[in-house]
This record gives structure tokens, sequence and C-alpha cells, in this order.
């Protein structure tokens, strides 16, 4: 993703600048329908048939998430004890844990994780006090085929961007390079003051990348 950001403010400066103004008209011309192959690719990625099953599968464990607490909180006012007890203990657990359904995909994934895996370890007792057993295995299950799918898309994601991607890219910086080193040769032979601007802008977002890793 980040290939086609730079290149696409790249893309915006030569067009500020003029492709004419910078001797790179010809380049240009090749440049910009690699970039919008790259584009439609990319586009192509992200709206997988799984990035739908993902969004569905994690709305399904985010209801089974708030169904579980809702009636532990429900069960807090139950006419039975024991039942009571063991639902306030849960409840605490609950409210440490907070509104999943709000996190990332991953951060998501992990508290589930973890509520789950401490649920059935240290809460057993309670869980099955309240009838919560069920949920909380059907709660793990549903996190478990949310973790496959995206799994499974992010494998298909690096075989499509390794087939698809690798070689266009490389076609893309090598026209990059050919206009940057038109550009420099262009200031050497007539001097830098009408490409000194559009130079330092380039630079700039050049260090920013490298600064953020990007």
């Amino acid at each position: 993703m980040a290939h086609y950001e730079f290149h696409g403010e790249l893309r915006t400066m030569i067009e500020k600048h003029t492709p004419s103004k910078l001797n790179v008209e010809e380049l240009f011309e090749s440049y910009i329908p690699l970039l919008e192959k790259e584009d439609q690719g990319l586009e192509t990625i992200y709206q997988s048939d799984l990035t739908a099953k993902i969004a569905q599968k994690n709305e399904e464990r985010g209801t089974l998430y708030s169904g579980i607490y809702e009636n532990v909180r429900s069960l807090t006012k139950h006419f039975s004890p024991s039942i009571v007890e063991s639902a306030e203990r849960l409840k605490i657990i609950f409210r440490t844990y907070g509104n999943i359904s709000k996190r990332s995909y991953n951060e998501a994934t992990a508290s589930i994780d973890n509520l789950t895996a401490e649920l059935m370890e240290n809460h057993y007792k309670e869980l099955n006090t309240c009838h919560l057993l069920e949920w909380t295995n059907i709660l793990k299950q549903s996190n478990e085929d949310f973790r496959n799918l995206m799994k499974k898309r992010n494998e298909e994601t690096a075989q499509q961007r390794s087939i698809n991607m690798r070689e266009l890219r490389a076609q893309i910086d090598k026209i990059y390079r050919m206009m940057t080193e038109r550009i420099e040769a262009s200031a050497l032979l007539n001097g830098e003051e009408d490409y000194k601007d559009f130079i330092a802008e380039v630079n700039n977002r050049i260090s920013y990348y490298k600064e953020y890793n990007i």
C-alpha cells in the first residue's frame, strides 16, 4: 500500500510542476497506466469475498460476547443466591475486558482468546452455575473461525500481490528512476531554478517514508 501511496503523491507533484517543465512527458505517459493498474490490483485484493465473510464473522462474535454479558448482568438479579454470586464474579471479569467489539480485528481476537481461556480455566464453576458454558464455547469457536478467515485472506492477499504486483511495481520503479535521472540531468544542464522545488518536495516525501518505515 505504501508503494502506491508514494507514487500517487509523486504523480500529483509531477502534474503540479507539469511533465513538460520537468522534461519527462513521454516517461510520465508510460507511468500513469502502470499506476492505474496497481490501483486496480489493490482494489481487487480489498474486494475479496473473504472480506465480507470476515465482517460477518466479526459481527457474530461481537453479538455473542454482548449476549453472554447481558445474560450475566441479568443473572445478578436472579432469585437463586448461588447464581447471583456466580454472576457477580463473572460480571467483574467482563467489566475488565470492556467493549471488545470496538477494538481492531486483531485486538478483539486476542481479547476473546484471553477472556474465554480465563473463563474456562478459572471460572468454569461459575459458568456452569449460570448455564453459560455453551455460550462460551460457541464464542470461542466463532473467534477461531474469524482467525482462520483472516489467515486465509492474508494468504490470498500475499499470493495475489506476489503474482500480480511484483513485476508491475518493478516496472513503476524503473520508470520512476528514469524520471528522476532525467530531471537531475536537466537540472545540471539547464540550472536548478526550474527543478529545485520539485526535487525538494520529492526528497521530503522520501524522508517521510523512510523515517516512519512505511
